[in-house]
């Protein structure tokens, strides 16, 4: 392309240009430097504040190629909170094609940081990394660096800047990493030894990058970007204007923008006069002349049908073509299978679909199959929308992998199963049959006639378990059994079904939060996105990185805080619940006596209203004022009413037959090795190795987001106390980093500890694991009267 060209390209080759010489070479590198900076803020000033192009490598997750990160700059919108892209540093990849701007992405926050690694000691050609790229069929693989020889830890950028002529050919062609660090090799010949060590940033991270990853397939220096959607009209104009600053202002758009509605113009005209010329030449046989009114619709009809079938020629809807590669290997990794033979078979009849009418009828039909079901499931019946059909046909599940109020309703999100009214339903249908009919005629204005307002979560217990059974069903439908979000949504289930006699004491909030979270797994589950080249390997089931879900704790957690105060709930769905009536969805209409009237953080509290109704809540140990059939309130007495919620649960996890845990993790049981052998019955002395490692019980049972932590008893093999408040978990359940800490915290004393030989028999009650230590005393309950303290509050009832 010319170098004036408003591209990419252009832009890029008017660097190459002005990095002629090896002084500006050095002058623009040196920004960068060839050492991880003191300040990471000045770096990313510099990128942000730059009015041309600065060209930055990144390697985007699942691609084998170098990608070209431009144009970044920060977005900040003054006067509007509510704008999801706030304060956030965004970048541009691609070029402008044929009139579109390329795509513009969410930069995290470590993207314009350095990162430690150790690198390969040997990458020449004789070496095994060079050898491995000398074969062709090895081009797009990562090299194994499992066996190599490596250096000492240094920091390399996770998106390095490059020279405009490197930064041009990784532009205008497929440049895989270990190409770009031979590039650079050319590119510094016969240059001063400035550029060489300047190059050394890139050259390395060109290593690190065409190294394998910790799953099958990924890369070391794989960068995760989020692409934007739903831009404000504020930040659309913002960022055009600074493509038109870095790559050049587009002067032949207006031009060719105008060509082209001249050109359908005229194609119009051109129909139109045809038809004319048709009705002249019949009715000339018949001796009559055409009115004016029939010339006039001759022409309107001719206009209109060359912008229908312009638009129709010029539409390019793949919904309905069978699914690609990349869309299959997703689908499998939903559906937790390892081939497309295995996925449901309601995909293979989807796929086979060609309109809506018909991808609908196959929906409904497996939909209706419920209904031969077990008696007294409820649920609610699914209404198909067009969006709806579209997310499912497509593979798009889920619109960006953070949960906010504007996606919340996009996809296939649980919200969209929620029953509407027969009036709605009617409306929603004619809207959709008239966008339909209308085709190239449809406007802005028909647009906005499909509004419809937003969907919130229902705020009472019937409504809420309602809602959950429908979704499970539903993803069951879609991902069979084995889908990880839909196994936590069934833990959430359980556990709230668990709570059924308690459901007077749950308010709004809290079944608004529950549903928050379910909608922020949803997200991060259906964005992640699994390959059919990944399940090509020896043990696909134990190295591809499977999408997963945290709904486990959120089922063990609901008890407690966390459900109630999320930090994260929506402004919207908070005020909806401040402002609800006794008509709103929100209230707590079918609840038995009403609501408690009262708040824990208040000093007193109104009982329920009606029959039997719940006495209110006073401070901890206060009681309430008479409510309902005379009953007494009472406030709670902090852990009586979720104390031990794990138990319950998991109930076979627990005493002295259940406490054994048989599914250790895998570097827990390696990091005790040596210690367990030499301890009876292959138990640790949990006394001795508080001693050891100088450590309390309370300080190694706290992890965050676990209300009474989790029990590293158990996670080591054994814990027989019968009331264990803290976790029992499975080592798939366990969180990130949890085994790595604990062998932190327990290594310094594991040797003293194994070289003290066998513990554990002398003392019955917490040596040898089995009671863990005397059972607390539980306090004293005493009577009291209306408006008097008790010890423990409950429900009041004459207390």
């Amino acid at each position: 392309p010319p170098d004036d060209a408003p591209s990419l390209e252009g832009a890029l080759l008017r660097g190459a240009k002005v990095q002629a010489e090896d002084a500006d070479i050095v002058a623009d590198m040196q920004a960068q430097g060839k050492a991880k900076p003191s300040n990471y803020a000045t770096w990313r000033d510099f990128i942000t504040s730059q009015r041309t192009v600065v060209p930055l490598a990144v390697l985007e997750e699942g691609s084998n190629t170098v990608s070209i990160m431009h144009s970044v700059n920060r977005w900040s919108a003054l006067g509007s909170r509510g704008d999801r892209y706030n304060n956030s540093i965004l970048g541009a990849i691609g070029d402008r094609q044929d009139g579109t701007d390329p795509t513009w992405v969410k930069l995290r926050a470590n993207t314009l940081e350095w990162k430690k690694v150790k690198i390969v000691k040997e990458i020449d050609s004789n070496s095994n990394i060079g050898k491995w790229f000398d074969d062709v069929e090895n081009r797009f693989k990562p090299f194994n660096a499992t066996n190599e020889d490596m250096l000492p830890e240094e920091y390399i950028p996770n998106a390095p800047m490059l020279p405009m002529e490197i930064a041009y050919e990784c532009a205008t062609g497929e440049v895989t990493p270990w190409e770009l660090g031979q590039m650079c090799e050319e590119f510094e010949h016969g240059k001063d030894p400035q550029v060489a060590e300047l190059l050394l940033p890139i050259k390395k991270w060109a290593v690190m990058a065409s190294m394998q990853g910790a799953a099958a397939g990924s890369r070391k220096m794989e960068t995760v970007l989020s692409a934007c959607t739903l831009k404000s009209k504020r930040l659309t104009d913002h960022l055009k204007n600074h493509l038109d600053q870095t790559l050049g202002k587009r002067a032949e758009a207006t031009a060719g923008a105008a060509a082209q509605g001249n050109e359908v113009a005229r194609s119009s005209l051109e129909a139109a006069k045809l038809a004319i010329e048709a009705l002249r030449t019949q009715v000339s046989v018949q001796h009559q002349a055409p009115t004016s009114d029939e010339v006039h619709q001759l022409y309107y009809k001719g206009a209109t049908d060359m912008l229908r079938l312009q638009h129709e020629s010029k539409a390019d809807d793949s919904m309905y073509s069978r699914f690609s590669d990349i869309q299959k290997g997703a689908l499998c990794g939903f559906c937790h299978v390892t081939s497309w033979k295995e996925v449901p078979v309601i995909w293979l009849e989807i796929e086979k679909t060609k309109t809506d009418a018909d991808l609908r009828r196959v929906l409904a039909r497996a939909w209706g199959k419920n209904e031969a079901g077990p008696l007294g499931i409820l649920y609610y019946d699914i209404f198909w929308t067009d969006e709806l059909l579209t997310a499912i046909r497509k593979v798009e599940f889920v619109e960006d992998d953070t949960a906010c109020f504007e996606n919340s309703e996009s996809g296939i999100s649980l919200l969209n199963l929620m029953p509407r009214s027969n009036n709605e339903e009617r409306r929603i249908t004619k809207l959709q049959r008239e966008k339909r009919e209308a085709k190239g005629t449809w406007s802005a204005a028909d647009e906005r006639k499909l509004y419809r307002r937003p969907r919130t979560p229902p705020g009472t217990y019937e409504r809420t378990m309602t809602l959950y059974t429908t979704w499970a069903m539903f993803l069951e439908m879609l991902f069979g059994k084995k889908n990880a979000h839909l196994i936590g949504v069934n833990e959430v289930r359980r556990t709230l079904m668990g709570m059924s006699k308690i459901q007077s004491r749950l308010e709004p909030i809290y079944f608004a939060n529950i549903t928050w979270y379910i909608v922020t797994d949803m997200c991060k589950h259906f964005s992640k996105c699994t390959q059919l080249a990944d399940f090509d390997c020896r043990d696909p089931m134990g190295s591809v990185t499977w999408p997963c879900s945290s709904l486990a704790l959120t089922a063990s957690n609901m008890t407690g805080q966390m459900a109630q105060n999320c930090m994260f709930l929506p402004d919207e769905w908070t005020r909806l619940i401040n402002e609800s009536n006794a008509d709103s969805p929100w209230s707590g209409a079918g609840h038995t006596g009403g609501y408690a009237g009262g708040s824990p953080n208040k000093n007193s509290g109104q009982g329920g209203l009606g029959t039997g109704g719940q006495g209110g809540g006073g401070s901890k140990n206060q009681g309430g004022r008479q409510g309902g059939n005379g009953n007494y309130g009472g406030g709670s007495n902090g852990r009586d009413v979720d104390k031990g919620q794990m138990r319950f649960v998991h109930p076979e996890r627990y005493g002295a037959k259940g406490g054994v845990n048989n599914d250790v993790h895998r570097e827990i049981k390696m990091g005790l090795g040596h210690a367990l052998s030499v301890s009876a019955k292959g138990r640790l002395d949990w006394k001795r190795m508080y001693s050891c490692c100088n450590k309390r019980y309370a300080d190694l049972v706290k992890w965050q987001g676990y209300q009474y932590g989790i029990c590293h008893r158990y996670e080591a093999g054994y814990c027989g106390m019968e009331k264990c408040d803290a976790a029992h978990l499975a080592a798939s359940e366990l969180p990130n980093g949890y085994p790595r800490v604990l062998m932190q915290d327990i290594g310094p004393g594991l040797k003293e500890y194994a070289s003290a030989g066998h513990f554990g028999g002398a003392n019955k009650r917490g040596n040898d694991g089995n009671k863990g230590g005397p059972t607390p005393k539980k306090p004293k309950k005493e009577p009291g009267t209306d408006g008097s303290e008790g010890a423990d509050g409950g429900d009041g009832g004459r207390g």
